[in-house]
This record gives structure tokens, C-alpha cells and sequence, in this order.
């Protein structure tokens, strides 16, 4: 389950985050997780809802949109009722 997530390098502001500086190989990923969730808050700042859209797009599941900014937050993460659901449906 994959929150707010992204692989392209964010704002100015984060650009110590420098995982992303290099290519991935979608094959390779899609190979080694049977099953992938996308959710992005719609209003995320940090990590456009473009991201989300071109991350799920990547690995070929649809992207769930849901109200809110920055969901990658502690607080979002013990109370986001999606990623429960979403984690509870690939562990069956």
C-alpha cells in the first residue's frame, strides 16, 4: 500500500529526498509485489495528486483518491480508514 507516494523528485523544499534520482524498473517491481494499492490525497502539496496518478499508472492499479492534503503523516497513517481496508483486502 503505497500512501501519498511518488517517484519523481519533489518541491524545492525537499530536496534532500534523493531516492528518487534514480531510474526504476517498473518490470522489476511489478515482479516482486503481487499486488499494489495507490492512495493520494487529492490536495497534496507536497506530493501532487500527479504523482499518485503516475505512480499507479506505473504499476498498472487504479488510484484512489481521497480528501485531503498530506497523508504520509503519522497522524493520517493510525486513522486513515483506506490503507486499513486497503492492506486488510491484500492480505486475504
Amino acid at each position: 500500500v503505497l500512501i501519498s507516494g511518488f517517484f519523481e523528485p519533489l518541491k524545492e523544499n525537499y530536496s534532500s529526498i534523493d531516492f528518487v534520482s534514480d531510474p526504476v524498473n517498473w518490470e522489476k517491481v511489478r515482479a516482486g509485489c503481487p499486488s499494489f494499492r495507490v492512495i493520494h490525497g487529492k490536495d497534496d502539496d507536497i506530493a501532487p495528486l500527479p504523482f499518485g496518478k503516475r505512480l499507479a499508472e506505473k504499476l498498472g492499479v487504479k488510484l484512489q483518491i481521497i480528501p485531503g492534503k498530506h497523508l504520509g503523516r503519522k497522524e493520517d497513517l493510525t486513522t486513515l480508514p483506506a490503507a486499513f481496508q486497503a492492506v486488510t483486502e491484500i492480505a486475504k
